[in-house]
């Protein structure tokens, strides 16, 4: 049966054209059919574009086109075209059928050039491109939101990206406006909520649907064009001064304004007592993929005044927690949090919140609590020390009053501060009642001279012994005892227990396949302050090829091994003719 090509499809479609576009090959392509691109200029292209990468980029330098940022953008997203496309494999796809196909779609010469050429779209693929986003609350209740924003991307060769721009924009049909303004040119449709401008140095199109900017819409072009009120924010700049694929940044003190603003009938603006905690806050990424791994960093800023009040660090988990964590353990994640700061935040600074956003429900509330628990609230914040962990192994058949049942070897940990609190806790009789329930799924209640644990039994004789049979050592173990908080999940076990389950189901057995094909994620992180930093590691079994190359390849078998069972999207043949471009 013949399917339509859906949405997805088309954005799909659209980036792939994107990619043929501005792509990038490190090796000369074949000719083929009408395509005049010889070999001898593509070899000259990528020899050229390697001596311009080593040359361009330069560590702890700001790109010189970070200038025409505005300042004060609500998102900031950079990406290095060059490399992602290096080391996605883009040379191999331009030896792959898909490719040979679409290179069929596409009649136009000048189309083909780019697609087999990066040299002929004018960009500088080996300096980062930039896209900013300005988000505004809507002008009225129930309006749309306000967006605007813009795309800079540097310039390799004026010429060339004047040809590809003239190609691009005789496809829409519509009348453009090309015109010389001061030191770069203009490209403007009348009533189209976008402009384009470009010189030898830089290309920038900006964009609104603000009814208010629409009309200034060139005079914004040639301020991004004159880096007019450029990028001065120093967060921002030392983000793109690092080394990085991929990068990100979120001014999240605007962007809370621009959602509390989106809430029908809700407060414009954040609302009072919320604001510090929102005041200054930011947080930013950076993505590299290496060979046999993809790495990222990230960092949160927030109000320096009121974080620096409330360092939550404790500098790692409790040996005693450590020691209980199994060498096997498919997943574990763990936190150790500064308690008494911790509570100290909360009465000083969320309690107020709470009580002024629920006024006289909250008595109530409380007292409801405490009839249900037998604790107030003050008494069950006392409890935990700050340490918390949690440790599974994976699940196992245990026999049960209706036979074999799956049960999770599980281990749910933490320090206890104040064990009085506790036990009245763990008396209460409304909890009491509810403790059977964990038998039923193979978990009972153990403690510890210093903790308290939710677990399978095998955890229990561990809490027990003081220690698992098999405790955790090596890089595992460092990576939980040093910092704030840390994790990793082993894909390995995981394809175990889905074996165990799945037998030889087929698309089971795919999903597998592909598990096997990972290493394992790790993720590490402090609560230090004001500005606090984490990062997140994916590793391959494959330690030669790049973590990108092979999340496509991984992809693309996927989807392949989809559609051979009936799963997937085909393009209809009329649909197909649609995406040529003219001669």
């Amino acid at each position: 049966m013949q399917k339509t090509f859906s949405p997805q499809g088309w954005l799909l479609a659209a980036l792939i054209t994107a990619g043929l576009w501005i792509g990038y090959a490190n090796e000369p392509s074949r000719s083929a059919g009408n395509l005049k691109t010889s070999d001898t200029k593509a070899k000259q292209f990528f020899v050229a574009a390697k001596e311009a990468k080593a040359k361009s980029v330069k560590l702890g330098a700001l790109p010189a086109s970070a200038k025409h940022i505005p300042e004060g953008a609500t998102v900031i997203i950079s990406a290095n075209i060059g490399e992602l496309l290096e080391k996605g494999g883009y040379a191999e796809f331009l030896k792959s059928d898909i490719f040979q196909d679409l290179r069929g779609i596409i009649e136009n010469e000048t189309a083909q050039k780019i697609m087999e050429n990066p040299a002929a779209s004018g960009i500088d693929i080996y300096q980062p491109v930039y896209i900013y986003v300005n988000m505004s609350e809507p002008a009225e209740e129930f309006g749309d939101p306000l967006i605007s924003g813009g795309l800079i991307a540097p310039v390799k060769d004026q010429k060339a990206l004047d040809k590809a721009l003239d190609l691009a924009t005789a496809q829409t049909g519509l009348p453009v406006n090309k015109t010389a303004e001061k030191g770069f040119t203009q490209l403007f449709m009348q009533g189209m909520p976008a402009a384009v401008g470009y010189s030898k140095d830089v290309m920038i199109a900006v964009g609104t649907n603000d009814p208010e900017k629409l009309p200034n819409i060139t005079k914004s072009l040639a301020d991004r064009m004159k880096g007019k009120a450029g990028l001065k924010n120093k967060r921002i700049t030392t983000l793109l001064r690092n080394k990085y694929d991929v990068a990100a940044w979120m001014d999240y003190e605007k962007f809370m304004k621009f959602a509390q603003g989106m809430v029908p009938g809700g407060e414009r603006g954040v609302p009072e007592g919320l604001d510090k905690f929102t005041k200054d806050t930011a947080y930013t990424m950076t993505m590299n993929f290496e060979d046999g791994m993809l790495a990222a960093d990230f960092t949160a800023y927030g109000n320096e005044d009121l974080l620096e009040e409330m360092n939550l660090s404790k500098g790692g988990l409790d040996k005693g927690l450590i020691k209980l964590i199994p060498e096997n353990a498919i997943m574990v994640a763990a936190q150790a949090v500064n308690m008494e700061v911790a509570r100290d935040m909360f009465n000083k600074h969320l309690m107020p919140l709470i009580e002024n956003e629920l006024g006289g429900e909250l008595d109530q509330i409380m007292e409801q609590m405490e009839e249900m628990i037998g604790l107030n609230l003050d008494e069950l914040i006392s409890i935990p020390k700050g340490d918390f962990l949690a440790a599974w192994e994976g699940v196992e058949m245990v026999e049960g009053d209706f036979g074999p049942q799956p049960t999770p070897k599980l281990l749910l940990g933490m320090t206890v501060e104040n064990r009085k609190n506790l036990n009245k806790l763990m008396n209460n009789p409304q909890l009491q009642g509810m403790l059977p329930l964990l038998a039923t799924v193979g978990l009972q209640i153990a403690q510890s001279e210093t903790g308290f644990f939710i677990c399978s039994k095998d955890h229990a004789d561990a809490v027990n012994e003081g220690k698992a049979a098999k405790p955790i050592k090596g890089a595992h173990r460092d990576l939980i005892a040093n910092n704030d908080y840390a994790g990793f999940f082993r894909f390995a076990g995981l394809a175990k227990v889905i074996q165990t389950f799945a037998g030889e189901e087929e698309q089971a057995q795919m999903v597998i396949d592909e598990l096997k094909q990972l290493d394992e994620v790790s993720f590490s992180g402090d609560m230090k302050g004001a500005k606090q930093s984490g990062n997140m590691t994916l590793k391959f079994k494959d330690k030669k090829t790049n973590g990108l190359k092979q999340l496509i390849d991984t992809g693309q078998r996927l989807y392949e091994s989809f559609s051979n069972l009936g799963i997937g999207i085909d393009f209809q043949e009329d649909e197909l003719k649609s995406l040529k471009l003219a001669k």
